[in-house]
This record gives C-alpha cells, structure tokens and sequence, in this order.
C-alpha cells in the first residue's frame, strides 16, 4: 500500500499543446507513452462505490495491474489517497490478492466480494508521462491523460494532466506547479475518472451543494481561527466545483438563483480579505509571501465580482453572468491562487 499525493488539473486542447512544449524545459528523467485501457468493477449493491473507493483492472503494455483505491482527503484539487496495486495474469479481477495487504479492511469478505464483482464502466486513454527530477532532488510524475469514460452507450472525454508525489514533500509540489509557465484554459478539480464514471453509468448521486445553508453553519458554528481558513478555503472549492459544472443556458429563467450565486461569492471574498488581514499579523518568515501573494489576488476576485455585480445589476443577462463565473475558475492565475492556498495550509 502506498499514498497517492497528486495534484490534478481539467485542461483544454490548446492547453495541452502548449504544455507538451513546455515540459521539454524541466529535469526529465523519463518519458513514456502508453495505451491504458482500463475496466472498473462493483458489486451488485455498488459497495466500492458507497465506500469512495474504487476498484479497477488496467491494461498496459500487456500486462494486467488490479489497483483499488480507497477513500482518502480531497482538497481544493490536491489529492491524498491510499491505493492498493498487484499483478494479474488475466484480465479478470482477483480479490483474494489483496489477501497479502492486513491493513486494508473491507465490510465483507474477499471470497464474497469476488463473486459479487461485475463490471460498471471503462476508462481508455493515452497516457504521455514524464518523471522530473526538481533541483532539490525531489521527483514529480507528470501525466497528460486524452481518452474516454464510457458506460450504458454513453461516452464523455478525458483531457486532464496529474502532478503525483513520487519523491520529497507536498510543499515541493505545490511549488512546482505554482511556477509553471500556465496559461488560462485550466481548472484544479477535486472529481476523480472514477466518479465520473460512476456518474456516467447512473450510479450514485451528483454531487450536490447547498452554499447558502454551508455559508450560515460555516459562519456560526466554526471557531474563528486557522481552522476557520481551512472551512473556507474547502467552502470555495466546492462552491467554485459547483459553478463551474452548471450549464449557463439552465439559468435563462433563474434571475434570483444567479444573485444567489453572485452574493455567495461576494461574501465569500470579503470575508477571505478580513481573515487574511489577521493572518498578516502572524506571518512567520516561512508564509510571509504566499500571505501576500493571496491577499492581492484576493483583493483582484473581490474587484472583479463587484463589477460583475453591477453588470448583472444593469443587463440582468443571468447566461452571460454564468459564463463569466465560470470563466474566472478557468483563469491560470486563478489556479496559482488556489496553490498559494495550499500551501499556507500545509505551512501551517
């Protein structure tokens, strides 16, 4: 069993492109592209999937991997997860190798859960992976995955690039990826390939968020101090997740659904700009910057949704306020934010 640490980001085509270029510019110590072609299985009563966890078969190369992954700690795009990998002669799943790892423990027998087993969903993309070696002497596989998530006849893309841990600390990546030559294009995003496919096959439920009833228990029942950065900060991802997953053209007739939105984001700003000013206070040499750094950006959302407030105020055009929200989470700056986050949650 190992911790996945990876940092995952939703691109467009031209993003890619550019990126493929770029990465020639770093330490590389190995390239490789791959097929993966890669079956999902669940029991009859979706167990893994009630669980978070998911279990798949990957093909590569020939050779057969059986991987499961548990739940672990998303936040704002930055994943932790447990997972469990062994090899297979076949393409069919056996849960009775996962025998060999006493920790992992499941609510039903191996035996059982074998028997149980049908497939929900397929993953198959192209995989272009480079291992980087930093300066310091960490390591960091990058991967640009371009394919498809298909069940029941339906298909939806894959166009996302991972950032995983191999070696050195979290700090390390961020770092990394806070330094990128990024352009806009690109989201942080906290939803795996799997739970897309879930999705995909009507397994389970969408996820929903009710940021006004968040907002007051977020207000009234969080102590106000670092733990309080962290529930907003974690407030905004799934607030921001939430924006950027609507469909515009839904909201043709919503006009009090987008002030709604609109005065969520606006209170959500102002407050970080308040908690950030006392932070100021406390910096400590190691945080200093990125304080900084996030009180101006800050400073730049909460000016740009005022005006965004006052547009819709005048042309009352609930679409095009959608889109420009969304626009804003697509921003590269936006996604070098988020990172400064990050990283002032795992310096402090």
């Amino acid at each position: 069993m190992k911790n996945e640490i990876e940092i995952k980001l939703l691109v467009n085509q031209t993003f890619a492109n550019f990126f493929n270029q770029k990465i020639n510019n770093y330490q590389i110590l190995q390239c490789h592209q791959h097929q993966l072609d890669n079956c999902y299985y669940d029991t009859h009563d979706h167990l893994f999937s009630q669980l978070r966890s998911g279990l798949r078969v990957r093909k590569e190369n020939q050779q057969f991997i059986m991987t499961l992954k548990t739940a672990g700690s998303t936040t704002g795009g930055l994943h932790i997860r447990p997972e469990y990998n062994v090899h297979l002669a076949t393409a069919e799943p056996d849960l009775a190798l996962l025998q060999q790892f006493a920790e992992l423990q499941l609510p039903r027998p191996l035996s059982v859960l074998q028997t149980e087993l049908q497939p929900i969903f397929r993953t198959d993309f192209t995989r272009h992976s480079w291992l980087l070696e930093l300066e310091n002497g960490s390591k960091i596989e990058v991967a640009l995955d371009q394919g498809i998530i298909s069940a029941k006849q339906q298909q939806i893309e894959i166009k996302e690039i991972e950032f995983e841990l191999q070696q050195g600390c979290i700090n390390d990546l961020l770092t990394f990826i806070q330094h990128l030559p990024l352009i806009d294009g690109i989201r942080l995003s906290a939803i795996s390939k799997a739970e897309r496919g879930y999705l995909l096959a009507g397994i389970g439920e969408k996820r929903t968020f009710n940021f006004t009833t968040q907002w007051q228990h977020l207000c009234k029942h969080i102590p106000r101090d670092f733990t309080f950065i962290t529930s907003l900060f974690e407030y905004e991802q799934q607030l921001s997740e939430y924006t950027a997953n609507l469909v515009p053209v839904d909201f043709i007739n919503k006009p009090q659904e987008t002030q709604q939105l609109l005065n969520a984001f606006y209170q959500l700003y102002q407050l970080d700009l308040q908690q950030l000013s006392l932070l100021d206070s406390i910096a400590t040499q190691n945080n200093f910057e990125t304080i900084n750094q996030l009180f101006e950006s800050n400073q730049r959302l909460y000016s740009n949704l005022q005006q965004l407030i006052k547009y819709y105020q005048l042309e009352q055009n609930n679409v095009l306020v959608i889109q420009r929200l969304q626009a804003i989470f697509h921003q590269a700056r936006y996604v070098i934010r988020n990172i400064n986050w990050l990283k002032l949650l795992h310096q402090s």
